[in-house]
């Protein structure tokens, strides 16, 4: 299989599906898929992002070797919504490196915070920053105050979000 081709034909659960499946525990075309997650070709990307996603909720060690890539992926302006609600996604339910875990904060507080943050990445920053604070809860009141501010002007899916992990 070419991952690259079958992105291009389709953008569908049963097209994810099948390229997830067709990765599975492998290591190697893992890595190529995420490739294409980089490439800067928007529509590739969005596609992609959602197969990478997929494939780490099933097997969540195979982001691990991408860390540095996924986060600086996370930083770079104009990509497609996609790419940073599957990074944020992805943050949310696989293993954290401690090492990255100072910029893994970052990069979630600073996106929860954006008004320009569409509602879906910022709900998945949320679950970061829960998942962080339940490892370092001397930031709890810290991310608490921060998080407040979101109240005002929070579309139903951030409310829902603060109220099921901060209780705000």
């Amino acid at each position: 299989m070419n991952p690259e081709q079958e992105l291009e034909r389709g953008h569908s659960r049963q097209q994810t599906d099948k390229i997830a499946a067709w990765i599975g525990k492998n290591r190697r075309r893992f890595a190529g898929l995420f490739v294409i997650f980089q490439s800067g070709r928007p529509l590739l990307q969005q596609r992609a992002g959602w197969v990478v996603s997929c494939c780490c909720e099933t097997h969540p060690q195979l982001i691990l070797p991408h860390f540095p890539e996924l986060l600086a992926l996370a930083r770079v302006p104009g990509v497609p919504e996609a790419v940073p609600r599957n990074i944020f996604r992805i943050l949310s339910m696989c293993p954290l490196p401690e090492e990255r875990h100072s910029e893994i904060y970052d990069a979630a507080l600073g996106t929860a915070g954006d008004a320009a943050s569409p509602a879906a990445v910022k709900a998945y920053a949320i679950t970061v920053l829960r998942r962080l604070t339940d490892l370092y809860p001397e930031l709890l009141e810290e991310v608490r105050l921060s998080l407040k501010e979101l109240r005002p002007g929070a579309g139903a899916a951030v409310l829902s979000r603060l109220r099921r992990e901060f209780s705000l």
